[in-house]
This record gives C-alpha cells, structure tokens and sequence, in this order.
C-alpha cells in the first residue's frame, strides 16, 4: 500500500518511516522559538542599553533571531505553496511583518553610525573622544535593534494568535 504525501505535508524523522510529522507542527515550533527568541534578545538589549553595558552576545542572540524568523516566513511559504491556508489571512501579513521590522531596524541602525559621524574625521581625534564616539554608536544601534525585536515579538505574538495558537 502506498501512501501519498503532498507537498511539505509531513516530514520524515526517522529512518524506519515510522515517526512522521506535520510541517505545520514544525512551523508552529519554530513560532514559538521566534517568540522567545525576540523577547529574549528585545529584554537583553534593553537592559543593556539602560546600563550603558554594550553586549557582545547581544549582537550575536540578534542574529539568531533574525535567521529563526528568515527560517519561519520560509516555512510558512512552503506551506502556502504546500496549499495549506491559515485560518485567517491576516496570519500572513503578521508573519511577515517581524522580517520587516527587523530589515527597517537594520537600516535604522546604519544611519546612526552615519549621523554620529557627520563631518567627524575620527581619525584626528584622541583615543579616548574615538571611543567616546564609538560607545555612543553601539549604546543606539544596540537601542534600536532591541525595540525591533520586541516589536517583531509582539507582531510574531499576533500571528500565533491569527493561527490560533493563543
């Protein structure tokens, strides 16, 4: 007997075809690591950034993030493709909306280096005006990108809710 599988319908986990699993359940996991992800990383650069403490694993907790979500829009379109629908439409725009915030945060946080820097050359300045400038730099790129993580984890929230998760 054989059984047809649609299109990212299941996936296979085990090597004895035994253990399969809904690509929607797949999607719903990687939601929830969005959730925690974003909240984790909003919190952490917030905290940092009131203290005035740059963050090193900050930077790098960001850039989980980012790739999770990357990682859940592409899911979500593969399940659209699949021929899946979500129980509202408005799920597609709300799951889509968190890379958008984060692509806009990137954006933002370019433009800060360049306004700190208007007709600055670094390069004459002492050591420690440099550092001064480059603390400044960091302390707002770090503000920025964490109120785009938060605002994607309420967006990322919203589109848990609109798949009925909440």
């Amino acid at each position: 007997m054989s059984v047809y599988i649609r299109l990212c319908d299941k996936l296979l986990l085990s090597a004895d075809g035994l253990k399969l699993i809904n690509m929607t359940q797949i999607h719903g996991y990687t939601s929830m690591a969005v959730l925690g992800l974003t909240l984790f990383v909003g919190v952490w650069g917030m905290v940092s950034w009131i203290a005035r403490h740059p963050s090193v694993l900050f930077w790098y907790l960001l850039r989980a993030a980012q790739i999770v979500i990357v990682l859940q829009v592409a899911l979500g379109a593969l399940l659209l493709v699949g021929g899946h629908k979500p129980l509202e439409d408005l799920h597609i725009v709300y799951g889509l909306l968190p890379m958008a915030v984060m692509f806009v945060g990137e954006a933002m946080r370019v433009g800060v280096a360049a306004r700190e820097m208007d007709d600055v050359d670094i390069h004459k300045l002492e050591r420690d005006k440099q550092r001064v400038i480059a603390m400044s730099i960091v302390r707002r790129e770090t503000g920025i990108m964490a109120i785009a993580s938060l605002l994607a984890c309420a967006l990322a929230l919203r589109a848990a809710m609109t798949a009925g998760y909440f």
